[in-house]
């Protein structure tokens, strides 16, 4: 196992900057996910990392030693991309052992390694077929094997599993997360998709315009975003978002926005924080909930049968509110309904900035 350190990095393309000053450690036998939109700089992070795009400014670290100017193959790192890239004349073996059969290793040890490598990934049936007769889980397995066969202190994965279908998709997480359990092994895996993030990771990343935005664990980062861009981009549906304004008085904090008004007695925050202000409630739909004694009264706009539950879509007071509902009794659109929020799911927003108002999450 190996540790990452990367220290004030920058990276241009031409006279754009698309990272510039960040710092970030990745712990030896972590599983970190770089988690964020289409053309936030996570995979040029990535490819920074593994030598593959110039280093403006900055430092990355390999287990304590500057590889800044290193090139690929000297960095001690297995790296899997989005596309296969497999030798389609090459046979599963043979894609398996190019790697160190060109880098000289004895014979013996390829042999050892491809055998170790196709148990891992059950790929020991299909070691004489060519890429054209995989499935593409299969092929992503030969890609991913083709890394371990390098037995690399850390391994690098950019969007591996984009080019699957969502059972596919499914399926490899489920085996990457056994994977890294049985290896030990330091992994920076890049996605878009936070189901994979917050399957696989054992701390996320948030990226946005080439900036972290947040660092924590799965649960912390769902449960405590820092801003109102990391609580939108993680959960599904998005997280329900009420403009309003927060008061304080002697008996404690409300909420109140045109739709309803709410008590969150339990609310700490900020010094900063004035008497009244403007602020962004956010609610997941989880932490909405159908009840008979409901404190408000509500009307169903539209349900998504999920199967195992109902996505209901509420009007509340004109506000458009998801919750999360059993799926039986089914809701029909323009049910009457009573609704009640968990005070302990509410997070607070500052509008003018989308930081947190909160220090932590609220207690029951």
């Amino acid at each position: 196992m190996q540790g990452l350190s990367i220290r004030q990095l920058g990276i241009r393309f031409g006279r754009q900057a698309v990272i510039e000053g960040l710092d970030l450690e990745v712990e030896p036998g972590e599983f970190l996910v770089l988690l964020g939109p289409s053309g936030c700089g996570k995979s040029t992070l990535l490819h920074g990392i593994a030598g593959l795009v110039d280093v403006a400014a900055g430092q990355v670290l390999i287990d304590g030693r500057d590889m800044t100017a290193a090139e690929p193959a000297d960095r001690g790192i297995g790296m899997v991309f989005q596309s296969y890239a497999l030798y389609p004349t090459m046979t599963v073996e043979r894609n398996l052992s190019f790697g160190v059969r060109a880098a000289g290793l004895p014979a013996a040890q390829v042999r050892d390694r491809v055998a170790q490598a196709a148990a891992l990934l059950q790929l020991e049936p299909l070691l004489q077929r060519k890429p054209a007769q995989l499935s593409g889980g299969q092929r992503q397995r030969v890609a991913i094997g083709r890394a371990l066969v390098r037995q690399a202190g850390i391994y690098l994965f950019d969007e591996p599993l984009s080019n699957l279908d969502a059972q596919l998709r499914a399926e490899l997480r489920r085996e990457l997360k056994l994977l890294h359990q049985r290896l030990g092994a330091t992994m920076v895996y890049v996605t878009h998709d936070q189901a994979e993030a917050l399957t696989l990771a054992t701390r996320i990343v948030v990226m946005r315009a080439g900036r972290i935005e947040q660092i924590g664990s799965p649960a912390q980062v769902y449960a405590q975003p820092r801003n109102l861009f990391v609580a939108g981009f993680l959960g599904t549906p998005v997280i329900n978002r009420i403009e309003g304004h927060l008061h304080t008085a002697p008996g404690g904090r409300r909420f109140v926005a045109p739709a309803f008004s709410l008590d969150l007695p339990s609310l700490e925050l900020r010094a900063s924080a004035s008497d009244s202000q403007p602020a962004t409630l956010a609610l997941r739909a989880e932490h909405v909930q159908l009840r008979e004694d409901g404190e408000f009264a509500a009307r169903v706009q539209l349900v998504e049968p999920q199967g195992s539950h109902q996505v209901a879509w509420l009007d509340i007071g004109g506000a458009s509110v998801s919750a999360l509902v059993d799926s039986e009794p089914p809701l029909r659109a323009g049910d009457a309904v009573r609704v009640s929020i968990r005070r302990e799911g509410v997070l607070l927003f500052d509008p003018a900035t989308g930081l947190r108002l909160g220090k932590e999450k609220l207690s029951c």
